[in-house]
């Protein structure tokens, strides 16, 4: 397997919806995206993840 092939694009995200039907436009919102290079998720990149999802909910 190439070095290029072992790369997989790997994005945190999460979804939004309104709270009344009539709000009903679901978003798709992205908290981070990063190249994988190994097999295990580098703990920084879940680290900042999870720190946007919460500066996200704060501030919605």
């Amino acid at each position: 397997m190439t070095d290029e092939a072992k790369r997989v694009p790997l994005v945190f995200f999460r979804t939004e919806a309104g709270a009344e039907p009539a709000d009903r436009d679901d978003e798709l919102v992205a908290l981070h995206a990063f190249i994988k290079k190994t097999r295990a998720t580098p703990a920084g990149d879940l680290k900042l993840a999870r720190k946007r999802k919460q500066d996200y909910e704060r501030t919605t």
